[in-house]
């Protein structure tokens, strides 16, 4: 038996366990701060030093425990599914089963057949694989689940102006005037700090692209006149 499995056996292991599902931006796909990796390097951590283990040593494990667990978690799903009677239906035999079932509501099945393959290693998302159905069981309907976004957009106004004046710039002269009217019926219906802040942005983009242009001449005269004295 390794270094660190002696370390995680029997009651330490349990509350290696415990302490894994405090850590909810390790496991819970519903989090806010799944995909923070910095977070998720900082839980690692304290768990490495809470089990005086390495980091990786602790992905190892949790990524074994879960594995495990995936396993014996669609075995019971399946012996349920089949139709058999109480007393059939399969045991799971590791006795930290019970222990790492706050996982289950993180599994999102993605396939339309009863039965389904679970990914469930420590990773950034959980996916599913199609397994053998039954032939008198109806198919069920896909199940599709999509990410909240983590923040909104401050000035959503800004945004939309700056994305048409953007796209308005490459169209005709006649547009333009047809924008500018159309931008300013919009800017009217805004409280006056929101209006004189996008005008100033308006106007430091249109000075920022000016002093580009004029640097963009002076580049050009400047390479004419140094090919000329060559």
């Amino acid at each position: 038996m390794s270094t660190m499995n002696k370390k995680l056996a029997g009651e330490n292991l349990i509350e290696f366990i415990n302490f894994y599902r405090e850590q909810e931006c390790l496991w819970n796909i519903y989090s806010k701060n799944y995909k923070n990796i910095f977070l998720k390097n900082k839980a690692y951590n304290l768990m490495a030093k809470k089990f005086k283990i390495g980091p990786q040593e602790v992905k190892t494990k949790i990524n074994n425990l879960r594995s495990n667990f995936n396993r014996e978690f669609k075995k019971c799903e399946d012996s349920k599914r089949s139709g058999a009677g109480v007393e059939d239906i399969y045991v799971p035999q590791i006795y930290w089963y019970d222990e790492m079932l706050f996982l289950k509501d993180c599994i999102t099945p993605r396939a339309s057949v009863s039965n389904i393959e679970l990914d469930f290693s420590d990773n950034d998302s959980v996916t599913c694989s199609p397994a053998t159905t039954h032939e008198n069981e109806p198919p069920r309907p896909s199940i599709s689940r999509k990410r909240k976004h983590q923040y909104e957009p401050k000035n959503t106004h800004l945004d939309d102006a700056l994305k048409n004046l953007k796209e308005i710039c490459e169209k005709s002269v006649d547009e333009i005037d047809e924008f500018c009217k159309n931008l300013a019926a919009q800017l009217k219906t805004l409280p006056k700090i929101d209006v004189y802040e996008l005008m100033a942005m308006f106007q430091n983009e249109l000075s920022q692209r000016k002093i580009e242009k004029e640097r963009g001449k002076q580049d050009i005269i400047n390479l004419a006149f140094s090919e000329a004295i060559m």
